[in-house]
Parts: structure tokens; sequence; C-alpha cells
């Protein structure tokens, strides 16, 4: 009996405590009136990115969620909406989606020559990091004559991503190498690296190459250079190597990277500097001191032709190449060329990877997708890195 009572009362208590929590709880057929069709959320997040910021900003991110159910709606926003802030989170969100349909439908935007800074800036970034076809000729134009230098550097730097087109790339890689910017001509002496890299050689480089290698004022901008051409397997490099590894005023870091592809380049294992003297004079000055260029001056860069846009080129030999003219002892031989042009400029030739050069300065050698998420700093790997955003 008082096994009785007691259960009584814990079932009573039970009530008294759960009871009301139970009849708070909507009826089943309540609940369906909070569920939104697809389409109709796609609309209300429209909307919200013509409200305040942060319900842009909040929207935007949603938006992105969203996937390819919503490029055509943020499409339309970008190419014809009048709110600025609602065609920006609009390109922000279709370039966080990552989807190639995605990322072309930016491209307007670059060819809009009225674009938003902002806008373009965000669709520059995209397209290239996706490798969009029909973006090489937009960023091309952007990179050169753009007005603003931020846009002008945003854009050299996806086309520097585009490894689908490193073929088309020899011409703008060239006249950039002799910019007077060092963030220009640093992006792309790491290009023709990355190009060696995947057996896409720009042998007219080399002239502009060897003279950054010895000349340039930034040491970040020698190394690599100096990767590069060991990269592409430059005979006229040795002597450059090897002069620097003898100059006294050479900063200690040069050096050792110029002893590192030298070592790579001539399979020849120096053990320090002060064997570099007495190598050169018993061998390496009758090997190197007239070596033939890459590719005689003169010949014309061979761009890809089939096709509506950029292809890979099997860049091959070529030509055999000629000896030049050089100084008796090109140990000695002032190397300060006068500025290359596209023209009179030295294109590469297949090197064995049996000794691979060392990774440029800040540019480890990558490979295949992970290539396009590289950028010139190491500040982190999404592609979409430097995307401006609101607050």
């Amino acid at each position: 009996m008082r096994y009785q009572k007691l259960f009584l009362a814990g079932t009573l208590l039970a009530g008294l405590c759960f009871g009301p929590l139970r009849a708070a709880e909507p009826p089943a057929e309540d609940v369906e009136d909070f569920k939104v069709a697809p389409e109709a959320l796609d609309k209300q997040l429209i909307e919200q990115l013509h409200k305040s910021e942060r319900e842009a900003q909040d929207a935007s991110f949603k938006l992105a969620q969203r996937g390819k159910r919503v490029i055509g709606l943020l499409a339309e926003i970008v190419q014809k909406d009048k709110s600025k802030q609602a065609s920006y989170y609009a390109a922000l969100s279709l370039a966080h989606i990552q989807n190639p349909a995605a990322a072309a439908a930016l491209l307007p935007v670059l060819k809009n020559t009225e674009s938003e800074r902002g806008i373009l800036l965000v669709a520059i970034e995209a397209t290239g990091a996706d490798g969009t076809r029909g973006a090489f000729a937009e960023l091309s134009r952007l990179a050169h004559s753009h007005p603003d230098g931020d846009v002008q550097l945003a854009a050299f730097k996806s086309l520097s991503l585009m490894i689908e087109s490193y073929a088309s790339m020899e011409p703008a890689m060239i006249e950039f190498l002799g910019d007077s910017r060092d963030q220009f001509r640093e992006i792309a002496v790491k290009t023709c690296y990355q190009a060696a890299s995947r057996k896409v050689f720009f042998r007219h480089a080399e002239p502009k190459l060897l003279e950054l290698a010895e000349h340039d004022s930034s040491s970040a901008i020698q190394s690599n250079a100096m990767s590069a051409l060991a990269r592409m397997g430059s005979k006229q490099a040795v002597a450059v190597f090897v002069r620097l590894m003898l100059d006294p005023k050479t900063p200690s870091s040069v050096s050792k990277q110029a002893l590192n592809n030298f070592t790579s380049l001539t399979g020849v294992p120096l053990r320090d500097l002060a064997a570099v003297p007495g190598w050169w004079e018993k061998y390496g000055e009758k090997e190197y001191a007239h070596a033939a260029p890459l590719i005689p001056p003169g010949t014309p860069i061979l761009l890809p032709t089939d096709g509506p846009g950029p292809q890979p080129l099997a860049n091959g030999p070529g030509p055999a190449p000629q000896p030049v003219a050089t100084a008796p002892n090109a140990l000695n031989a002032q190397s300060n060329p006068p500025p290359h042009t596209p023209d009179a400029a030295p294109t590469p030739v297949a090197v064995p990877d049996k000794n691979p050069p060392p990774s440029p300065t800040g540019a480890p050698a990558t490979k295949g997708p992970a290539l396009r998420k590289q950028l010139d700093d190491d500040d982190g790997p999404t592609p979409y890195h430097g995307v401006p955003m609101g607050h």
C-alpha cells in the first residue's frame, strides 16, 4: 500500500512539472506553416541584399550556400541592379559559390569599363582563381591599362594563376619582368618558374631573367630569377651564378641561392663558395663562358592558335640554339645587357628533372590544381584571400 501511494505521488509530480511544457508545443499543423518553399526563400534572400549592410552580408553568405540554383538570380542583380550594395554582395556570393558557371557570370564585370572598383576586384579574383574561359584577355587588358594600380596588380596576380593559359603568357611576362614596380617583377619571375615546372618554357625571357638575377635591387627577385633560369636549363646562367658567388657585395641569402641553383643546373656539388674559383678556372670557363642562349635572338614567339581561347601548348625544344659572341672571359665580362624587347629577344628547352632547382622564395613548387590556390604571399591558401568584405 505504501509503494502504491509513492507511485501515485511520483506520477502526479511528473504531470505538474512536464505538463505545461507539453502544452506549450505547437500542433503539428502549425509547424508546417513555418516552412518556406526554396524559390520563396531565394527571393527573400535576394530582397535582403537591399536592406541594411549587416542584413546584406548575412544574405550574401546564405546565398553562396544555396549554390548553383541562385546563380541566375545573382547574375541579374550584378548586371542590372542599380543598388551598389546589392550588386557588390551578389558578386561576393557568386565568387564564394566556387563554381565555373558562377565565375563565368562575373565575366561581364571585367568587360564593363564602368564597373565599381569593389565589384571589379571580386570578379578579378574569382575569374582568375577559377580559370574562367574568356577571362584571360580581359585580365591582360586590366593588368596593362587600368588606371588604378591596385586593380592592375590584382589582375596580374589572377592572370599568373591561370595555369591552363601559361602557353599564352610569355609576351606579358616578358613585359612585366621589366616593370619598375617590385611586386609586378616578382610575380613575373615566379610565374616563369611555375610555368617551367609544368614544361612550358618562356625561352624569350632568358635575357631579362639573367639581368634580374644579377642586377635587381630586390634580393627576393634575384633569387626567384635564378630559380627560374635553373628550371629552364639556361647554361648562360652558370656564369651569372659564379659572378654572384664571387662578388663580396652579394648578400649571403643571394649567394646561397646562387650556389643551390648552380648545383642543380650543373650537377657539380661544390662544398662551399671557396671552391668556386678553382672549378671555374679548371672546368667551368671552357664549358660555360661561351654558352648558347636557349633560343637564337630574333626568333618569334609562337603562341597557340587553335581554338577560340588560350590553349595549352606543348612547348618543345624548338630550333637548335646557335652560339653567340661573348667576351673572352665571361666571368669578368660586364653582364648588364640593354633593356630587352620581345621583338629582339630570345622560346625555352626541356630540362631533365634529375636535380630540380630550389623553389622560388616564398613560392613552393606546386603542380596541378593546388597551384591555382597559391598566391604570391603566404597569408593563406583560400582562393579568395584578399576579397574586400563589408563591415
